[in-house]
């Protein structure tokens, strides 16, 4: 903080947090979880209520912040949310329920800012330490997003990204049965937008060898009907291509728009 005042800080609110926190203070009366709570909730000025469009733009800003984190997830909030999208438009979903999906795919991965880089760039195998860090972001999402109120419906779907129909999934272990369409549609998003982009450990992967992999995980692991709607929206947008989020993102957008 510090070494940002006078660029990113006002250099008078960084001396007075500073002086707070060498004197102990700087957390009093957020010390329980129902004191942290109240502060939360104190309104920093006037309410007004966002348009639409002005509600996606501000998610938008957020999945910048979070995919900005690490170079190889750069695009990957964005790509996410082409996919689910494209997924939402093969299955025919209402007008409603893809706006819901598109947020939630968006915000899936706000958790991620709290997993160091030291895990999120390692070229090598995560030890049991790391996982279990790494494991968590789903929740923290959920977590994050809860305390808007309107944004219920986007946490719960940004929680269970990692969640599978067999309960192998994480953080919960939920099954299918506690699994919505809106979950299932996001969860598939994420795998093939993970697949296809470069890791510090592999090479993006190829499209049929990314749609080879999610075969083998129906219908125990992934939703069968939203991989055909994956299968269908893939064909018509980039067949050829692993990358297709930048050629799809503008298809992908304006069908959830439709």
């Amino acid at each position: 903080m510090n070494q940002r005042s006078g660029s990113w800080f006002d250099p008078q609110l960084v001396r007075v947090v500073d002086s707070l926190h060498r004197a102990g203070t700087l957390w009093t009366g957020c010390d329980t979880p129902e004191e942290r709570e109240r502060v939360m909730e104190l309104e920093p000025g006037p309410v007004r209520t966002l348009a639409a469009d002005q509600l996606d733009k501000v998610c938008e800003a957020f999945a910048d912040v979070v995919d900005a984190k690490s170079s190889y997830t750069y695009t990957h909030s964005v790509g996410v949310t082409a996919v689910a999208d494209g997924i939402a438009a093969q299955l025919g979903l209402p007008p409603a329920t893809r706006q819901l999906i598109h947020r939630a795919a968006l915000l899936h991965d706000l958790g991620k800012l709290r997993v160091p880089n030291s895990i999120l760039d390692k070229p090598g195998k995560l030890d049991e330490d790391e996982w279990e860090i790494m494991r968590e972001h789903p929740f923290l999402s959920q977590q994050i997003l809860e305390r808007i109120p309107s944004f219920a419906a986007i946490a719960h779907i940004a929680g269970r990204h990692h969640e599978r129909l067999d309960g192998s999934g994480y953080p919960h272990h939920l099954n299918g049965s506690a699994l919505s369409l809106e979950d299932r549609v996001v969860a598939l998003a994420d795998i093939y937008s993970a697949l296809a982009e470069e890791r510090p450990y592999r090479k993006a992967l190829p499209t049929e060898q990314i749609l080879d992999i999610l075969r083998r995980d129906m219908p125990h692991k992934l939703d069968v009907d939203c991989f055909f709607a994956l299968e269908n929206f893939v064909e018509k947008t980039s067949s050829a291509s692993p990358e297709i989020h930048s050629e799809a993102a503008a298809v992908a957008t304006d069908q959830a728009s439709e």
